[in-house]
């Protein structure tokens, strides 16, 4: 996934699932995260998705967290722009159901 951090840089996603009705799932994990380490990857692979989606591709996803430190909490992911992105809230963030 290309992103822009000061540089153009590619970074690859953690997960890459498909699903039996042919979506396809790309998921980046983060735990503890921050806006300045996060932004530039959200908006890359948002980016990435709305392109791929375009040309007719069905992906969805974003970046993965797990709500609880101790992993015992839901499992979530955000899919939109960083202009949306808000530290350690996860409010409005979609939960990650395969």
């Amino acid at each position: 996934m290309p992103y822009d951090n000061g540089e153009k840089k590619p970074f690859y996603v953690d997960f890459i699932v498909k699903l039996k009705d042919g979506k396809i799932g790309l998921f980046d994990t983060k735990a503890g995260l921050t806006k300045q380490v996060a932004c530039p990857k959200i908006d890359g692979l948002y980016k990435y998705i709305q392109n791929e989606n375009k040309r007719g591709e069905k992906c969805f996803g974003g970046i993965a967290a797990n709500t609880e430190r101790n992993y015992r909490g839901r499992w979530v992911y955000f899919d939109r722009t960083n202009k949306d992105f808000k530290d350690n809230s996860f409010n409005n963030w979609t939960d990650l159901i395969l």
